[in-house]
């Protein structure tokens, strides 16, 4: 049931996948793994990881913690999430 709750929540937040804005990620970091699973198929967390060209530190915490890391600079967290 609450797998169910956040597939709903995230598809509220970006209007059904099409808008997945950069402040929607940061605001509500539990929207990336749905994100990850919507691919198909389900897209790897270390394969996001290199394809994107992100920190795998914005990834984790995001998906293991809900929140954007505290002592990631803003300016990379912005680029990452774009």
């Amino acid at each position: 049931m609450a797998t169910t709750k956040q597939v709903e929540s995230a598809l509220k937040l970006t209007k059904n996948l099409v808008d997945i804005a950069p402040l929607i990620m940061k605001q509500n970091p539990s929207v990336l793994p749905i994100l990850r699973m919507a691919t198909a198929p389900p897209i790897a967390r270390d394969r996001l990881i290199g394809l994107a060209d992100v920190s795998s530190n914005l990834v984790k915490n995001m998906e293991d913690r809900n929140r954007i890391p505290l002592k990631m600079k803003t300016a990379e967290v912005e680029s990452d999430l774009k």
